[in-house]
């Protein structure tokens, strides 16, 4: 109960203070495809993870998740493409209470692009919180602060961008095999071209222990002109120590398509079971930025 009315007091506060940051400063902006390249086994399974959501990298992509997990689970890492002009980090951390259905996250992800003499930074931290109103319906949150930054090395300038924001997750489970999760993106923001709030919808099909298959429908709308980004992915265990991920995902935003494809070794030690995993991701043709994008990814997890 009393994560609840915190919970509630918090996206009061976000929503009410994110308003008057981005007043001031309409130029704050976020990653609206940033769900896809956190953590190598969601990138793995082609950012398909919104209906799955059982591992820490649900606070970055539906906080209703984290009720999944069982006591304290802790993932890091570390992205980059090819050309070395992009990299991203992020380091998520959710612990759950059963017992009072209630569970609580943090998270934090930062990214860098470096084109044409222009350095963008962002850096995110956020605060998820969940709660479980049945066996089978959880609600979850994050509320979030957001800091950019801008260097253009050829006329030696720089801005500074922030703001509040917050996401609402809800997680589904109709019964043992499917379940259905929807997630909204920076709904604590005004509708600005930088960083449109999205709608996730996702399926999640549970086979239990030998495979996880995702598709999930990204809706956002960018000066008044609508779009739609599709993701699916599959996650396969053909042996108790290791699972296999294969996805593929559009990037509307881009103009492109890629194919993702991973791995994650478990690492058990008693009552423990720590990983280590690996992801790839190829464009399946030149974006709008006249690149084919190659992404790898590595992580780590812990539980504790």
């Amino acid at each position: 109960m009393k994560i609840k009315i915190f919970f509630l007091g918090l996206i009061a506060f976000v929503s009410a203070f994110s308003g008057a940051v981005l007043a001031s400063d309409p130029a704050a902006k976020a990653d609206p495809n940033l769900p896809k390249i956190i953590g190598s086994r969601v990138l793995g399974l082609g950012g398909a993870f919104t209906a799955i959501a059982n591992d820490a990298n649900a606070v970055f992509i539906n906080p209703a998740g984290i009720l999944q997990i069982k006591g304290g689970f802790l993932d890091m890492g570390y992205n980059a493409a090819s050309d070395k002009n992009f990299y991203s980090a992020h380091m998520g951390f959710a612990n759950s209470s059963p017992a009072e259905n209630e569970a609580a996250g943090l998270g934090f992800y930062t990214k860098g692009n470096n084109i044409d003499q222009v350095k963008d930074r962002q850096h995110i931290i956020l605060i998820s919180l969940a709660q479980a109103y049945t066996k089978n319906f959880y609600f979850g949150g994050n509320a979030k602060y957001i800091k950019n930054t801008s260097e253009n090395e050829i006329d030696i300038t720089s801005t500074k961008e922030s703001a509040f924001s917050f996401d609402i997750g809800m997680l589904f489970t109709l019964n043992e095999f499917v379940s259905l999760g929807v997630m909204g993106y920076d709904l604590g923001k005004p509708d600005i071209s930088t960083n449109p709030r999205k709608v996730t919808a996702g399926l999640g099909l549970n086979f239990t222990p030998v495979m996880n298959i995702g598709f999930d429908v990204d809706h956002f709308a960018q000066k008044g002109i609508s779009q739609r980004d599709y993701h699916a992915g599959i996650d396969f265990l053909p042996q108790q120590s290791m699972s296999v991920q294969l996805g593929y995902y559009t990037d509307k935003l881009n103009n492109t398509e890629a194919i993702t494809g991973g791995f994650r070794l478990q690492l058990k030690q008693k009552d423990r079971n720590d990983y280590i995993g690996y992801a790839y991701s190829e464009e399946l043709r030149e974006g709008s930025d006249g690149k084919i994008e190659k992404l790898h990814s590595v992580a780590i997890g812990l539980f504790y």
